[in-house]
């Protein structure tokens, strides 16, 4: 659906849109690596923030894709989601990671989770979370997991 509600580019256009959406695409797969890193490492707090991290990134390249404008400046991937037309089932795992964002970052905060509230369940449901959208976001972009090879 690349381009999808987009108006007509010019190849320059399409190029440095498309250099956009790969530079978001690979920030984002390098912290999905480090979100699986982590979690090897036992660190469980981290790996849930890279995992946000990597979805966020990942549906932003999308909207880059498809508007050729820069996505909003949000860590709301429910909104992200539902601008791009998402499944519902996706849904769910963008209000988890969505809420990582603000737990895992801001102590004193109401919604701060310190280490040592995350153990290796929460980080692996966060990782599949964003494994699921990552998975979305490449069908969409016509991408293949880069771990696939």
């Amino acid at each position: 659906m690349r381009g999808k509600g987009l108006r007509a580019m010019g190849d320059e256009e399409r190029r440095i849109v498309d250099e956009m959406v790969a530079e978001w695409a690979s920030e984002a797969e390098y912290d999905l690596g480090a979100a699986r890193d982590n979690v090897d490492a036992g660190r469980y707090k981290t790996a849930a923030l890279c995992s946000q991290q990597a979805a966020e990134k990942l549906l932003k390249a999308l909207v880059i894709s498809r508007t050729g404008q820069e996505a909003a400046r949000t860590h709301d991937l429910i909104a992200l989601a539902k601008e791009l037309g998402a499944p519902e089932s996706l849904m769910e795992a963008c209000r988890f990671l969505t809420q990582e964002y603000f737990e895992a970052r801001y102590p004193g905060s109401a919604a701060f989770l310190g280490h040592g509230k995350y153990d290796r369940d929460i980080a692996d449901e966060r990782l599949r979370q964003a494994t699921d959208i990552a998975e979305w976001v490449r069908e969409q972009l016509g991408y293949r997991d880069q771990n696939d090879s």
